[in-house]
């Protein structure tokens, strides 16, 4: 069991552990404190005091007064280290507000300058080509534009003009050769008729004038732009318009006593009044020229001498060769460059009988009503006493002057919008022949009103 230390200063009993005394060290004394006196008191007070003041002043982000205060805090108590953080912290929140005001600076400056080129840049609109002399043919289309560079042209009302060298409005004709785009008026295209420069009066070029006028909406004037245009001369074909008869239909003219007249409507590419029709009969190899002026129209007069020894028309023998026709239309001033009119199936025949309507299945009245909607069907029976020339007829349906059908057998129907009570229209039949022989028929239809069937779903 242990042993409990002896007492102070007696001797421990044998077999017990003796524990040495230890020495005790005289105790180290500090010097006293000297008694604060009334200076140090009040410089402590100061300090404590300047803080104060700094960290109101730093709260209230008056940083340049709160640097004011460090520097005389620091004065009193050099080795306090609060003074230099603080005034640390304020010179960066300065330097951060000069950069805040330096970027609004920079910003305002740019604003204002975007606006002085903006406004600068908009009260002078731009045109595309520039004002002066341009040079363009015939049919060839040039565009004039107002531009802007940020898209405020549409702002403005443009007008758009064309006058003639002497200053003078264009013709009725050509005043649609100057149109402003839909939708961008800021934009006009200048297309010149093909006729406009007249070869017939020399070839020499036009001279027009092209004016843009740019307006505010107070009606004051923006910009104004002219352009003079010179208009040279394209040299080209005739155009041919129509040609009678067709020249794809098969045509028989009796030798010696059977007439056809051919005719082309044209017109001079060039400008002039008159264009030139040589018209020819005969292969290409060695036509022969028959007729040759300013007369769109020729007749064809076949004598009997045409006609070979055991001659066997197209009827008889459909190997008989044709006859060509051809009309050469050139310009009869500048270059003629000609168009060809050829028709190839031309045959000349001995005799012919009209056609001859028997009748018609089922048969017709005069007068026939029908509805709307119901199926009208017509086949005629005709006689000829020309061998073969059944199956060269034509047939021409009209109702009321329109050609509904060229079939042999009619098939129409009236549509249910025809009328709303009754009409009456009419019915022509016309039934041609090889050579031109004809033999006509005419009805009246009585078109009654029928309701439009209901659609049935499936």
């Amino acid at each position: 069991m242990p042993i409990e230390p002896a007492g102070r200063g007696g001797p421990q009993q044998q077999g017990t552990t003796v524990r040495a005394k230890k020495r005790a060290t005289p105790r180290r004394l500090s010097a006293p404190r000297p008694e604060p006196t009334q200076d140090n008191i009040a410089r402590t007070d100061r300090i404590y005091e300047l803080v104060g003041m700094a960290e109101r002043l730093w709260l209230r982000k008056r940083y340049r007064q709160a640097i004011d205060v460090c520097n005389e805090l620091a004065a009193l108590d050099p080795s306090n280290m609060t003074a230099e953080q603080m005034k640390l912290g304020c010179w960066r929140e300065i330097h951060k507000r000069r950069a805040i005001l330096l970027g609004a600076i920079v910003g305002l400056i740019l604003v204002v300058a975007g606006g002085i080129f903006v406004a600068t840049r908009v009260a002078h609109l731009t045109v595309d080509p520039p004002p002066g002399r341009l040079v363009i043919k015939e049919g060839q289309v040039r565009t004039f534009r107002f531009e802007s560079p940020i898209a405020l042209q549409s702002g403005y009302e443009y007008l758009w003009s064309l006058t003639d060298a002497d200053g003078k409005p264009v013709a009725g004709s050509e005043r649609g050769a100057l149109r402003p785009e839909e939708g961008s008026p800021w934009v006009c295209t200048l297309n010149p008729p093909f006729n406009l420069v007249r070869a017939a009066d020399g070839g020499g070029p036009a001279i027009r004038t092209v004016v843009g006028i740019a307006r505010a909406a107070d009606g004051s004037e923006i910009l104004r732009a002219a352009w003079t245009v010179r208009l040279e001369n394209v040299p080209s074909a005739p155009a041919i318009l129509a040609v009678e008869p067709r020249t794809d239909k098969l045509l028989g003219i009796i030798a010696g006593k059977g007439i056809r007249a051919f005719h082309v409507e044209a017109v001079d590419s060039d400008g002039g009044t008159d264009l030139i029709y040589d018209w020819l009969v005969g292969d290409g190899t060695n036509p022969r020229s028959v007729q040759k002026g300013t007369d769109p129209e020729w007749s064809y007069l076949p004598s009997a001498e045409e006609l070979p020894e055991g001659f066997r028309d197209i009827r008889e023998d459909g190997s008989a060769p044709a006859v060509l026709v051809t009309c050469r239309v050139a310009n009869r001033y500048g270059k003629p460059m000609p168009r060809e009119v050829q028709w190839r199936k031309v045959h000349l025949v001995r005799s012919n009988a009209p056609p001859q309507l028997v009748g018609f299945e089922p048969g017709i009245s005069e007068i026939r009503r029908i509805k709307e909607g119901e199926r009208l069907t017509i086949k005629p029976i005709i006689y000829d006493s020309d061998k073969g020339d059944m199956k060269k007829m034509t047939y021409r349906w009209d109702i009321d002057g329109a050609t509904v059908s060229t079939r042999s057998t009619l098939e129409y129907t009236f549509p249910y919008d025809t009328t709303d009570e009754g009409k009456v229209v009419s019915l022509h039949l016309t039934i041609t022949d090889l050579c031109g022989a004809s033999a006509e028929q005419s009805w009246n239809l009585v078109v009654t009103h029928a309701s439009t069937p209901r659609s049935t779903a499936p």
